[in-house]
């Protein structure tokens, strides 16, 4: 499967798929934001480097008949 077949289907512009895994539990998307600068959550202030990222979980999304996890 095309990472980038997988943007297009999921209409996610925002993100690029870099990776993904599809096992037994379902499809991992590794996702990376298109631009550069962000919103920093605490000060408000826009920030042209990440400080941290996290794994988030979107259950309720699927593709292909496999749930995103």
């Amino acid at each position: 499967m095309d990472p980038h077949f997988i943007e297009t289907v999921l209409n996610l512009p925002e993100f690029r798929v870099f990776d993904f895994d599809l096992g037994d539990s379902g499809l991992s998307l590794h996702l990376q934001r298109r631009e550069r600068s962000v919103v920093c959550p605490k000060c408000h202030r826009v920030c042209q480097r990440t400080q941290e990222s996290r794994p988030r979980s979107i259950r309720d999304l699927s593709i292909f008949e496999h749930p995103v996890v």
